[in-house]
């Protein structure tokens, strides 16, 4: 599968899942405006380590979980 963002792109959670992330975690972040640019983008097992705004280590997340920002 492609996907619309390659690596160095500035990335975000999509709004949809933003609900169920707050809703399973414990410390309330704002997802909706946090950011990040995708550090690595894997085909293989569709994970991209995302470089969150903030952070200093980049985060494993799902690809199909993130969007470009335009």
């Amino acid at each position: 599968m492609k996907y619309d963002f390659v690596q160095g792109d500035r990335v975000r959670v999509k709004p949809g899942l933003v609900a169920v992330i707050n809703r399973n975690h414990t410390k309330k972040i704002d997802w909706i405006h946090r950011e990040g640019i995708a550090v690595r983008v894997g085909s293989y097992n569709r994970t991209t380590a995302v470089l969150w705004e903030g952070r200093k280590s980049p985060d494993p997340w799902p690809t199909d979980a993130l969007e470009k920002i335009h």
